[in-house]
């Protein structure tokens, strides 16, 4: 997965509260930075490492030591400073061959030894597992989309739908050759009584309502696994959940559509992600979206996660290089202090 690459910084300002740093805009990410230290100026080429990534140790990431050298979102004298950015010459310090040209969009990921963070998983969650996730299976991450600004264009004017999203952790329950599986978001899970995701399948009676709906139909149904113990349970529940938010056609690797997943949780009384806004053309920005993730709260009144945007039917995305969806996460959202 793509967390760091060369791309312009742009709109550069002073910060209104301190006299050293300046603000400036990556792709749809506002970043603060130290002008005494790194002068850019508008249009500059940077290395441009994104929230949520973790850095090797090295010494140009020192300051990062006390993070566990992760990468978050924070708050420099009341501005949001969303990722990290680093001088280009920062790239010969890897190996990389400095005899440019530099363009946009390079992705230097494994240049500089970055990775995506994982959620550690708590024991109830984690169980015994049989191996990897599964190849047919489609991996349930959403880009954000303040990284790829220009997919809001795909979407223009197309039928839409925005649910909120989560805090939990992501689980697939699947039908496969006439096998029923069980998967975190890496990993299939051996079958445990005191297993989560496992405890769900029998709550929810998931395989025996996937063998009745689909037949032997190759199906996989994801969703987040919400409640005590998962992730600080800030939606504030009493009991554990499944909110489903897509099914995938395993021989076809496609999604199904709004409608299937509507009908699908309707004839199962499995619970479907809480649905915002769906409309007919998508016009939003952006901003807009961002201001909507930021106002959206959990009905314990703490700041959702956010927001995740999706075609009402299949839609490839050229941006994205998958179908089309993606995410907003919320200024507000804890992680995001």
């Amino acid at each position: 997965m793509s967390v760091a690459s060369i791309q312009r910084i742009t709109n550069i300002k002073k910060h209104p509260n301190a006299d050293t740093l300046s603000i400036g805009t990556v792709l749809g990410w506002q970043v603060i930075f130290n002008h005494t230290q790194n002068d850019y100026k508008d249009g500059d080429l940077v290395v441009y490492v994104e929230i949520d990534s973790v850095l090797p140790e090295h010494a140009d990431f020192e300051f990062l030591r006390t993070k566990h050298f992760r990468v978050r979102p924070i708050r420099l004298r009341g501005e949001a400073s969303n990722g990290l950015c680093l001088p280009i010459d920062t790239l010969g310090k890897f190996g990389y061959d400095m005899s440019g040209p530099f363009m946009p969009d390079v992705d230097v990921t494994e240049t500089i030894g970055a990775k995506h963070y994982e959620k550690p998983l708590s024991a109830a969650l984690s169980g015994k597992a049989l191996g990897y996730l599964p190849s047919f299976i489609i991996k349930t991450d959403e880009e954000n989309l303040r990284s790829h600004p220009f997919a809001l264009d795909e979407l223009k004017n197309r039928e839409y739908y925005i649910t909120r999203k989560d805090d939990g952790s992501s689980g697939t329950f699947f039908m496969h050759k006439g096998v029923f599986g069980v998967c975190s978001r890496n990993l299939q899970l051996a079958e445990d009584e005191n297993n989560l995701f496992w405890k769900l399948v029998r709550e929810y009676d998931i395989e025996k309502k996937i063998r009745a709906y689909y037949g032997e139909q190759d199906i996989a149904i994801q969703g987040e696994v919400v409640g005590p113990g998962v992730n600080g349970n800030n939606l504030g529940l009493t009991k554990h959940e499944l909110h489903l938010f897509s099914i995938q056609f395993i021989d076809v690797r496609t999604y199904g559509t709004f409608t299937q997943i509507r009908d699908f949780c309707n004839e199962t009384s499995i619970p479907m992600v809480s649905l915002i806004e769906m409309g007919d053309k998508f016009t939003y920005s952006l901003e807009s979206l961002l201001k909507m993730a930021n106002t959206l709260k959990y009905p314990n009144g703490q700041p959702a996660e956010g927001i995740v945007i999706r075609s009402q039917w299949p839609l490839r995305s050229t941006v994205l290089q998958k179908e089309w969806s993606g995410k907003v996460i919320s200024e507000n959202y804890k992680d995001a202090e």
